[in-house]
C-alpha cells in the first residue's frame, strides 16, 4: 500500500474543514438562514419517512438554539413573537416524535421555510446572503 496515500486527511475532513470555514464567515443573520435550513431539512426527512426519529431530534435541537438566541427583553414585542412560535414549533415536533404522527410535519417545515425566507430577504438587504 502507498504510504503517501494513507497520510493525506480523508474527503470528510476536507468538507469538515470547509464547513468550518463557512460558519466562521458567515454573518449573524446568515447563520440563522443556515439552522433554518438543517431544521427543515431534518424535519422534512422524517415527514417523507427517508430518516428516522433522530431527525425529529435534531431539528428540536436546532430549533431550540435559535430560541435561545432570541432577545426577549421587556418591550421586544418580535423577540416574543419569535419566542413563541419557536415555541410552538417545539412542541409540534415532541408530539410528532411521541406519537409518532408526521403528518403535521409538513405544516411546520412550511412555516419554517416561510420564517427562513424572511431570515434571508434580511440577509440580502444587509449584503450576507449565501446561495448554495
Amino acid at each position: 500500500m502507498n504510504p503517501e496515500r494513507l497520510s493525506r486527511p480523508p474527503f470528510g475532513h476536507a468538507a469538515q474543514s470547509y464547513r468550518q470555514t463557512a460558519v466562521d464567515t458567515a454573518g449573524p443573520a446568515q447563520l440563522i438562514v443556515e439552522v433554518h435550513d438543517a431544521a427543515l431539512t431534518s424535519v422534512m426527512q422524517r415527514a417523507n419517512h427517508v430518516a428516522s426519529e433522530l431527525a425529529l431530534v435534531r431539528a428540536h435541537a436546532l430549533i431550540s438554539e435559535l430560541q435561545s438566541a432570541v432577545c426577549t427583553e421587556s418591550g421586544n414585542a418580535l423577540g416574543g413573537e419569535l419566542h413563541a412560535f419557536y415555541d410552538e414549533v417545539l412542541h409540534r415536533i415532541v408530539d410528532a416524535y411521541v406519537d409518532g404522527n408526521t403528518s403535521s410535519l409538513p405544516q411546520i417545515a412550511a412555516a419554517l421555510r416561510e420564517l427562513r425566507g424572511a431570515w434571508f430577504t434580511l440577509c440580502e438587504h444587509v449584503g450576507h446572503a449565501r446561495t448554495v
